[in-house]
Order: C-alpha cells, then sequence, then structure tokens
C-alpha cells in the first residue's frame, strides 16, 4: 500500500543477474572453500550489478549484511530490498573475496531476465590432445575455432565469441554435464578461450596445478552457464 500511493504499482528490487547453484564440483573449480552462495551466469548490461562491477563468474557469499548461504535465497533479498537502497555486496572473485556496492533499482515490467532469477539452465546439480583437429581427451569434446562456416551451421550471431564444440564424446566428462555440438566454450577457469590450442593450455595447466576440475563458461544459444567438468585420464 505505502508503494501504491506514491507510484501506483508496486516496486521490486532488482540488480540485473542470472545465477546458478554453486555445487561441490563447481565450489572445487572455482577454488571456493564450501559450496555456497550464487555463481553468476551472466550480467545485465548496464544494469546495477554492472555499475557496481558484479562480474560473470563471481560468487554471491553476502547481500546487505545476509550471508547467501545458496543461490534461491538471493533472488528474494534483492526483490525485499528498496528501490534506490545501496547495499554492501561480497563476492567470491578468482580465489579471494571482494566487496562492492550496489545501489538497487526497480524490477522494469517489460524485462525479460528476472530480478536475480536462476539461469534457464540452472544445474543442481598433457591432456592427450589432437592440436590439429581441437580434440580434447580429457575432456571427451572436439573443438574448432569460430568462422563464417561455423556461424551459418549453428546459426550464431556475428558477435558471438569462444570456442566452438563440434563433437561430444558420449563416454566422456563433458557429455555427463550435457554439452553439446553447437556449444560455444567463453572461458576455462575464468580466462578467456578462443581457440582449440587455448582452452587445451587451460586444461593442461589445471592438471599440472593438481586441479581435478575446470570450469566452463558455456554460451548455448545466448545463454550463459559455467559447468565443471571433470578432467579425465588420457
Amino acid at each position: 500500500i505505502d508503494q501504491l500511493r506514491p507510484y501506483g504499482h508496486p516496486r521490486r528490487g532488482w540488480i540485473g543477474v542470472r545465477l546458478q547453484s554453486v555445487n561441490a564440483e563447481l565450489a572445487e573449480g572455482l577454488h571456493l572453500p564450501t559450496a555456497k552462495g550464487a555463481l553468476i551466469a551472466s550480467v545485465t548490461p548496464a544494469g546495477p550489478a554492472e555499475a557496481a562491477g558484479i562480474k560473470q563468474g563471481d560468487v554471491v557469499l553476502k547481500f546487505d549484511g545476509k550471508d547467501v548461504s545458496e543461490m534461491r535465497g538471493l533472488p528474494r533479498m534483492v526483490a525485499e530490498t528498496p528501490v534506490g537502497k545501496s547495499v554492501d555486496v561480497t563476492v567470491w572473485r578468482k580465489g579471494k573475496q571482494v566487496d562492492l556496492s550496489a545501489k538497487i533499482g526497480e524490477y522494469p515490467e517489460n524485462e525479460d531476465q528476472a530480478s536475480a532469477a536462476p539461469s534457464s539452465t540452472d544445474t543442481e546439480s598433457d591432456g592427450g590432445d589432437n592440436a590439429a583437429s581441437g580434440k580434447i581427451d580429457s575432456l571427451g569434446v572436439s573443438l574448432a575455432s569460430l568462422d563464417e562456416k561455423a556461424r551459418t551451421k549453428y546459426s550464431l550471431p556475428d558477435d558471438a565469441e569462444g570456442v566452438l564444440v563440434t563433437d561430444v564424446d558420449q563416454a566422456g566428462p563433458a557429455a555427463e554435464k550435457d554439452l553439446r555440438p553447437g556449444d560455444l566454450i567463453v572461458e576455462v577457469d575464468q580466462k578467456a578461450v578462443k581457440s582449440p590450442g587455448e582452452v587445451r593450455d587451460r586444461v593442461k595447466s589445471a592438471q599440472d596445478n593438481g586441479y581435478r576440475v575446470v570450469t566452463l563458461l558455456v554460451n548455448r544459444k545466448g545463454d550463459f552457464q559455467w559447468v565443471a567438468v571433470k578432467i579425465g585420464k588420457s
């Protein structure tokens, strides 16, 4: 009622992000001590989160002084925060905590991206590579650099970036995470990749440092999702 009188409609808080749950494998891949928080799958351009410096791949641990123990708690926290209020946000970024401040915006009625909404692909859930073919046996995928032929075949927009998945070994680790031909691997362990060789190097680096999984930022027809893929034996 207090909002209806001055504004004519109820106002919901909004920051402009899509979220994923953090499971044990993602926590390991992100070097997060405990599987908790809300993982940022994507950030709305020019939205409050972007203005606050929140980035794709951050894990929100605290919001306005409250612990974010799991992903589903954050949307309610945001929606119930008064529009225009500045709140402290603590995120996990590349192995350390970062403190930020975000000014809460108003959820746009015509906004097709939810206020701190779960991603539609949210899941509760030497590498033996052949450089010429782009095959990475340790992940069970074949990759290719993007070119016009690939963009046409998979209906990829001109501004799409990353490394194209061309084939998936159904007995391999990538298939367990539902990677498919036409997916784009945009980042490996939060570092951008643009060629099969760069993916190979990131996987080998993780393997050499004793990590059992790598985190991939996957773009599937414009929908971004983080997945933690086990590094198999070649």
